[in-house]
């Protein structure tokens, strides 16, 4: 004599594996929802990083006048003040050229007794550490591809020329 299973074995049959099909739906859903809440939060911090860099209060102005305002400028440099002028100068950079970029940020006259390298008797842009990193960082993160050396090399020869234009106009 075989038993067959009552009408109630066969339901509770039925639910025990409909119970095991939602758990593990459940635990792929938990799993998913665990990565999408680590993305988030990934997505969060990278916002607050950019939100913190925008208000960044200035050190001083980026419209540099003299050696002095070098120096001042030079030394008033930290990590998170140097990327927000980095960012300020890309965002100066996406709208312009790098020359009127630099005469943005430095005055002509003083752009003026300045080369990359120092030769020619004039003074030494590379040593000007600050500067010279923020402006070549900037010109990386728009142009990976070019020289940032050599960009920087024309935009200042481009001041040069400039003045020395205005300058003979004038006359």
């Amino acid at each position: 004599m075989t038993m067959e299973p009552s009408p109630n074995d066969e339901v509770i049959s039925v639910l025990r594996e409909e119970m095991k099909l939602l758990r593990e739906q459940n635990a792929v859903l938990m799993k998913k929802l665990d990565v999408m809440a680590e993305k988030l939060a990934e997505a969060t911090a990278l916002i607050k990083v950019s939100v913190k860099v925008d208000e960044v209060p200035a050190a001083m102005s980026l419209s540099i006048k003299s050696e002095e305002e070098l120096d001042r400028f030079k030394e008033s440099l930290t990590p998170q003040i140097k990327d927000f002028y980095i960012n300020k100068v890309r965002k100066m950079l996406e709208s312009c050229t790098l020359s009127k970029c630099l005469k943005s940020v430095v005055n002509e006259n003083t752009i003026n007794t300045y080369n990359l390298d120092g030769t020619c008797g004039k003074k030494r842009l590379k040593s000007r550490v600050g500067l010279y990193s923020i402006l070549k960082e900037a010109l990386e993160q728009i142009n990976p591809i070019d020289s940032a050396d050599r960009s920087i090399r024309k935009a200042i020869q481009n001041v040069k020329n400039n003045t020395t234009k205005k300058n003979t106009r004038n006359k």
